[in-house]
């Protein structure tokens, strides 16, 4: 998580969803990868809504 805010303190756009595949440190099955990434999306922008932005 980390680095995914540095990335975005860096370019103020948030990753794509194949751009986190390179992020995590396990693998996802394939047929559950979809959920997984959209899940991590929301919780990035409720993260940086709270903190960076201040909604």
């Amino acid at each position: 998580m980390k680095s995914v805010l540095e990335h975005y303190e860096f370019t103020k756009c948030l990753s794509r969803k194949k751009e986190l595949k390179n992020w995590l440190n396990y693998k996802v099955k394939l047929f559950e990868g979809d959920n997984v990434f959209s899940n991590l999306l929301v919780k990035m922008r409720q993260l940086i809504e709270k903190f960076y932005i201040g909604f």
